[in-house]
């Protein structure tokens, strides 16, 4: 999971941070994405748990890093728009 931005990072990233962060994000969503896709191994571990913690666990993860983006967003159109 992704953590939310703290108001320090808030009032101090620079431009240049939120661009690397926001693709660090992306990199992480891409990566959950990738990972969560079924090969034989999702199979096994689908029927020894009917897939339901595999699917909360990226749901929490994908909705976590979505509200970091958002964030990251924000801030960027606040301090980065000129």
């Amino acid at each position: 999971m992704v953590s939310e931005l703290t108001q320090y990072e808030k009032d101090t990233m620079t431009c240049r941070e939120i661009a690397l962060e926001k693709a660090k994000v992306q990199g992480f969503i891409e990566h959950v994405d990738k990972e969560s896709k079924f090969d034989g191994r999702s199979v096994l571990s689908f029927l020894g748990d009917f897939g339901v913690g595999n699917v909360i666990e990226k749901g929490e993860a994908l909705k976590s890093a979505n509200r970091r983006l958002a964030q990251l967003k924000e801030v960027e159109e606040k301090n980065c728009s000129e």
